[in-house]
Formats: structure tokens, C-alpha cells, sequence
């Protein structure tokens, strides 16, 4: 029986505030008392160069932590798709922008462009507060998954200049016809307080929102509501004021920076935080599941070495086999052609009704699919975890009668499916005649069934870690940026299906809006632990690349750091380059691996280039071992790395492919790279992604045992005449 773990859809159930967002509205409210009954302790009016300076260090502040929540969430779309995130991340970017326009404006302030008047700052103040409050409220309700064209990020960075250039403009050249939001020696106006108000009730409204309908995990959650109760109190602090220069005007700004902060910290967790602590964790259960499989074999083979001589092939057909359906269909299989009879069947309880679903079956009529507990010698073997007989069934009148395809049945042997002290559930054999089954028989199919319970739970836990190792690499490959100029496809395929990863990797990402890293890289060895270390160069080669490292930076950073955490047995090649979709300037280094193919108009041929050794410990001195396999390339192990350059002058190409596509075999003869370069020429005009298909098929009808490697192939070509257009 497969294992599903139930997890209850977050933002349902549960308190809509919880503790920490009650702490965050007492520890608001006493301050703001503190400042309101304080008296003359707490309350002042500062002198305007005093005030001036203060308002420009947090107004400054405030925009700096708004522009980092849009950094934020820009980047991190690249990453998870949030589009509430996204969303979010472009409210701060125009609310950085009219604050931005409010500190120029402010009283004592140089004129901006036009007048600077206590009614236009504030004017522009309360516009950035209606333009938050009510955009967060939305936001509660935007899915984190909304796929709309409008919501992606260029869409909505047109939609937000043009707002923030709306609002600006509408304020600054026709502020004297708008209604006034404050009067010098009469204070705020009846309008002002009425709108502050009114932002008071949307962020209230949207303290709810978030807590009763968002599906972000509850720790953001609770961030945003922080954020949102400190805006509050910010909004009731500037509806205290008498002076522009006074405490509660300090105050609100004081509010405001740190309900900024929080917002910041919100989109850090879901943006960056939790995917980086989720892959850590998947890395950590895989880890377990490893270990944990290991030992499970070696009790496998020591169970199998008490079971008689007969048993070995039985044994061996049940190992071969991982997928839960296969193998319990072939452990009803293997049993009726062990016992010689006409139909048998393995059956697990329901996790709610009192019966047995009969999960595989051979012989049996085609409405056989249940078994109750009760009355059933299936019931009697599971409850007393011992085999179960009878050679005239019809003769029973309250046990239940098994259907077979051939008629009726008279003898029926069940026996429990036991793994330790847990019974999976019941393997059955039927026969149309009377006393088809002897003692020797039951000792046999239930010495069988615990042989056969080892496959069924090796099967059930191999599913589980089948999950797990999907969704890692699916974390671990990335999406393909979408760009005009570029025509770009991937695909990776592993060797093996136990683990169903590989240690091979590609990478293609933009490090800004002209300049592509494309990127591939070889884990030496095979299977989880060579994902899990491919999957620390990925992000470490991410990182580098951000920080604007070149490529030959990059090698000698990664070779640097994984030195020293890497087995001796271990290594990684890696090839990086950087293309400039607007120059066609391509600077690229190679740590040990095969020299990309280039495409031109001409033809395909091998890049050329420094190709320093592999990064990590066994780099060095590794040569000889991968140039045995290779008239493909030439391996340097010298130091540093070498970043090489050139400039594209028309359309070209790129094929960057794992060693395992030329090392594709049949009998003692290699794919190689002769036969890659042909295929290439022959299909030089062809898009990326029919390409990369062509490979693969060509690769795997070579190989006659098909894929005995890992292979990643990335296909880029540039097209700078798509900039005319």
C-alpha cells in the first residue's frame, strides 16, 4: 500500500491574527499612549532644520527597504513564480516612487518642480498611503499561482512607471486645484483625516484578508500583518500631529520605516528563505531515504538466504522489479505458477471500509475486486498473521467465495504479507478442485509471502523516494529564460530509474536585461549524492555570477570551495559562458568538460579555447583518466582559470552538452563526437528545441542498452536580427 502524506492547503483554519501579530498591536499601542498622555515629556515641536534632517534620514530609509522589497520580489519570480509576491513587489516600487517625490517636496526642501508647499508634501503623502493600503488589500487576494499575461514582471513594470508618473504629475503641476490636506495655523484638514482614516480601514481589511484567504505559509503571513498593524498605528500618529514638525509627525515616519521592514522580511521568506530551506531539507530526507534503503537490502538478502534453493529465481524476479503495481503483480504471478494453481491475488485493507482491495490478480472474474474482512480466510490470516487453508470452500457457509475467471473455486490457501510485525496484507491461491493445498503448501506460500512483503515495502518505500527525488529535480533544472533574441531548449535525461536523477546539470539565466549565462556542468558518479552536489555548484555558480564574476572567476571560486568539501574520489567539469544578446560578446572558461559545438551559417564545429582541469579536489590529476576516453578534448590541468572572448558578428549557435551523449554506446564502439558534429550539419537550421530531440534520439537508438549515462544537452542560438524587427 503506497504512503501519502496529507498536508492541511495553508491559509485555511486556525486563528486569522496569531501571538505575534497581538504583541506587535500592544507594543504600537503603548508607545503611541506614551506620546499622547505623556504630556510634555514626550511631546515637542523640533525647530524645521532639526526636523528637516531628521524627516530626510527616514523618508531616505523608507524608500531604500521599499526599492529592496521590489528586488526581492523581482528576483525571486525568477525563482518560484510567486505572482502575489510580484505583485507586492511592484506596489513598493511606485510607493517608493511618490515618497521619493513627498521628501523632495517637503517643507524646507528645495522647490520640486514646481512650489513646494505643507499641502503638496502631504498630499503626496496620503496618495502613497491610499495607493499601499488599498494594492495590499488586493494583493490578499491575488493567487500566488495567477498566470495572466498582465501579471508578469514587464507588463506590470510598464503599469507601475506609468502610475507613479500619474500620481506625481497629477500632484505636483495641478496641486493648487486640488482640495487642500493642510492649512498652516489651522492644521490638517477635515478631508485629510477622513482619508487617513479610510487607509486605517483598508489595512484593517487587509490584516483579515491575509489571515483568512491567503495561501502563503502562515510565518509570512504573520509578517505582512505585522506590517500592516504598524501602518495603522503610522496613520494614527499623523492624524495626532498639529505641527509638521512635531512628535507624532517623527513618530508616524518612525511607524512607517518598520512597517516597511517587515514587509521586506515577508518576501525574503517566501522568496528566497523557504525555497533554499525546502531544497535543504529535500537534501536532508534524501540523505535518510538513502541510508535507510541500504539497510533494507542488506535484510533482504540476508531473508532470502534462508529461503530453500527453489527460491532463487522467485528472488530474483521480485528484485528486479521497483514500480508497486509490477511488483505485486508479479508476486501474484510468481505465486500461482509456484503452487501450480489456476488464479491468485494480493490484497491490502482499505484505510476506511472493512474490506481487502484486491490491488493485482491473475485467473480471477473481472467483478473480483474486494475481499471483506470478515468472514473471509483472507480476514483470519491478516488478524492472525498466519496462513489460512481450505480444500472445500463450498462447504463453508459463512465464509466468503472468491470468483475465478474459469469457474468456481474449492480450495483457498491465504497467507499474510508480513514485513517485521507489520502485515501489508494477503496473498491468496485459489484451485477449482477439492484439497489442492497441504500443510507443506501453506509453509511454502507463507515463506514465499515474507519474501514477497520484503519486494512490495522495498516497492512502497521506492515510491515514496521516487516523490522526493522528482520534485528535488525539478527544483534543480531551470526554467528557460524568454528572450527575443535567444532561441533556447533543453532537456536532461538520467541513466538509471532507480534514483531517477543524475549528476548532471544545465543552467540559463539572465544576470540582467542584456547578458545570458548559459552553463553546464558533470558530477563525477551517479544518483542522489551527485544531485545533491550539483545542486551546491548550481547555487554557488548562481551566486558568483550575481556578484559579476567573469567565468574564469567563477571556475577558480567553485575549484576554491570544493576543495574542501568534496571526497577525493570526486570532481565536477563545468563550462560557463556569458553572451551579450545586444553586442554578441560571448566570454566563456571550461573546468575539464567537452568545448560546446558552434553553429554558424557555414557549419558546425568544436569551440576552441584554455581549458583549465576539473574543480574540486580530484581536479588535478585527473587528466589521463578522462583523456583515455576522449579524442574529444584536450584537458589542462594548469591554474588559474582562463576566461576567453569573443565578439559574434552575425547568427550563431551553441550546443552544450554532458559526456554521456558521445559516450553513448554499442558493443565496444562509442557515439562520439564525429557523429554529433554530422548530425549537427545536417540539421544546423532547425529550431533549438527540434535540435536537442534529434540528439536525444539519435543518441539513444545508437546505444544498444539505451542510455548508459546521464545526459544534458542545452542548445542556444542568437538571433541579433530579431532586434530590427
Amino acid at each position: 500500500m503506497d504512503e501519502t502524506l496529507v498536508t492541511p492547503p495553508r491559509g485555511t483554519g486556525g486563528p486569522i491574527v496569531k501571538l505575534p501579530v497581538l504583541i506587535a498591536f500592544v507594543v504600537c499601542a503603548a508607545v503611541l499612549a506614551l506620546a499622547t498622555f505623556g504630556g510634555g515629556l514626550f511631546y515637542r515641536v523640533l525647530v524645521a532644520p532639526q526636523f528637516l534632517l531628521a524627516h530626510i534620514v527616514l523618508e531616505g530609509l523608507s524608500i531604500v527597504v521599499a526599492y529592496a522589497v521590489f528586488a526581492i520580489g523581482w528576483y525571486g519570480y525568477k525563482q518560484n513564480r510567486n505572482t502575489q509576491d510580484l505583485y507586492i513587489a511592484f506596489i513598493f516600487l511606485i510607493v517608493g516612487a511618490i515618497d521619493f517625490a513627498h521628501t523632495m517636496s517637503y517643507q524646507g526642501m528645495p522647490d520640486f518642480i514646481t512650489p513646494n508647499t505643507v499641502s503638496k508634501a502631504s498630499t503626496l503623502w496620503i496618495a502613497a498611503r491610499l495607493f499601499a493600503a488599498l494594492s495590499l488589500l488586493i494583493a490578499a487576494f491575488v493567487p500566488s499561482d495567477f498566470k495572466a499575461w498582465w501579471m508578469r514582471p514587464r507588463p506590470l513594470l510598464a503599469a507601475a512607471l506609468v502610475t507613479a508618473a500619474g500620481i506625481i504629475g497629477v500632484i505636483v503641476f495641478f496641486e493648487p486645484y486640488l482640495p487642500p490636506m493642510f492649512i498652516p495655523g489651522q492644521g490638517q484638514t477635515p478631508l485629510k483625516v477622513g482619508l487617513e482614516y479610510g487607509v486605517i480601514a483598508m489595512l484593517a481589511a487587509a490584516i483579515f484578508a491575509f489571515g483568512k484567504y491567503s495561501k502563503r505559509e502562515r510565518s509570512s503571513v504573520d509578517l505582512l500583518q505585522i506590517a500592516l498593524v504598524i501602518s495603522i498605528f503610522s496613520e494614527l500618529a499623523f492624524l495626532l500631529y498639529e505641527s509638521a514638525f512635531d512628535t507624532f509627525n517623527l513618530l508616524g515616519h518612525l511607524f512607517k520605516v518598520a512597517a516597511f521592514y517587515f514587509i521586506l522580511r515577508a518576501l525574503f521568506v517566501s522568496s528566497l528563505q523557504r525555497p533554499y530551506s525546502e531544497l535543504i531539507d529535500a537534501r536532508e530526507e534524501l540523505a535518510g531515504l538513502v541510508s535507510e534503503t541500504g539497510e533494507l537490502y542488506e535484510q533482504a538478502d540476508r531473508q532470502r538466504e534462508r529461503l530453500e534453493r527453489s527460491f532463487s529465481q522467485i528472488g530474483q524476479a521480485l528484485a528486479s522489479s521497483l514500480e508497486v503495481r509490477k511488483t505485486v503483480g508479479l508476486v501474484a504471478e510468481l505465486a500461482a505458477e509456484m503452487l501450480g494453481t489456476e488464479a491468485a491475488l494480493v490484497a491490502v485493507p482499505d484505510p476506511q471500509l472493512p474490506v481487502f482491495n484486491v490491488v493485482a490478480g491473475v485467473g480471477l472474474a473481472p467483478e473480483m475486486k474486494e475481499i471483506p474482512m470478515e468472514d473471509s480466510l483472507a480476514g483470519a490470516a491478516f488478524r492472525d498473521k498466519a496462513p489460512k487453508w481450505t480444500g472445500r470452500i463450498a462447504e463453508e457457509e459463512k465464509l466468503f467465495k472468491p470468483e475465478l475467471a474459469t469457474g468456481e473455486v474449492q480450495s483457498v490457501l491465504t497467507a499474510p504479507l508480513m514485513f517485521g510485525d507489520e502485515v501489508l496484507g494477503v496473498l491468496a491461491v485459489y484451485a477449482a478442485h477439492a484439497h489442492a493445498f497441504s500443510r507443506e503448501d501453506a509453509a511454502l506460500l507463507s515463506t514465499f509471502a515474507k519474501q514477497a512483503a520484503i519486494a512490495v515495502d522495498n516497492a512502497r518505500r521506492y515510491a515514496r523516494e521516487r516523490r522526493i527525488a522528482q520534485t528535488f529535480q525539478r527544483r534543480l533544472l531551470p526554467r528557460l529564460p524568454e528572450l527575443e533574441e535567444m532561441d533556447l531548449a533543453a532537456r536532461y535525461e538520467p541513466a538509471f530509474t532507480t534514483a531517477e536523477v543524475g549528476g548532471d546539470l544545465y543552467d540559463a539565466l539572465m544576470l540582467d536585461t542584456q547578458r545570458i549565462a548559459l552553463a553546464i556542468g558533470d558530477v563525477s558518479g551517479k544518483g542522489l549524492d551527485a544531485a545533491t552536489i550539483m545542486a551546491s555548484v548550481q547555487y554557488m555558480m548562481r551566486g558568483f555570477l550575481f556578484q559579476g564574476m567573469q567565468p574564469g572567476e567563477v571556475l577558480a571560486s567553485l575549484h576554491s570551495a570544493l576543495s574542501k568539501e568534496l571526497d577525493p574520489n570526486q570532481f565536477v567539469t563545468v563550462f560557463i559562458s556569458i553572451l551579450d544578446v545586444q553586442t554578441g560578446d560571448l566570454a566563456y572558461a571550461n573546468a575539464g568538460h567537452p568545448f560546446p559545438l558552434l553553429l554558424t551559417k557555414t557549419g558546425c564545429e568544436t569551440m576552441t579555447g584554455h581549458n583549465g582541469g576539473p574543480v574540486g579536489t580530484a581536479g588535478i590529476g585527473r587528466r589521463a583518466e578522462m583523456e583515455k576516453r576522449g579524442e574529444h578534448w584536450a584537458i589542462s590541468v594548469e591554474r588559474p582559470y582562463r576566461t576567453d572572448r569573443v565578439v559574434m558578428k552575425e547568427p550563431f549557435g551553441m550546443i552544450i552538452y554532458t559526456d554521456g551523449l558521445v559516450e553513448a554506446r554499442r558493443g565496444d564502439e562509442f557515439y562520439g563526437e564525429e557523429r554529433v558534429l554530422e548530425l549537427c550539419r545536417q540539421n544546423k537550421d532547425k529550431p533549438s528545441r527540434e535540435l536537442v530531440d534529434e540528439l536525444f534520439r539519435s543518441a539513444q537508438e545508437f546505444g544498444e542498452h539505451g542510455l548508459t549515462d546521464d545526459i544534458a544537452i542545452l542548445v542556444a542560438r542568437w538571433h541579433p536580427e530579431s532586434m530590427l524587427d
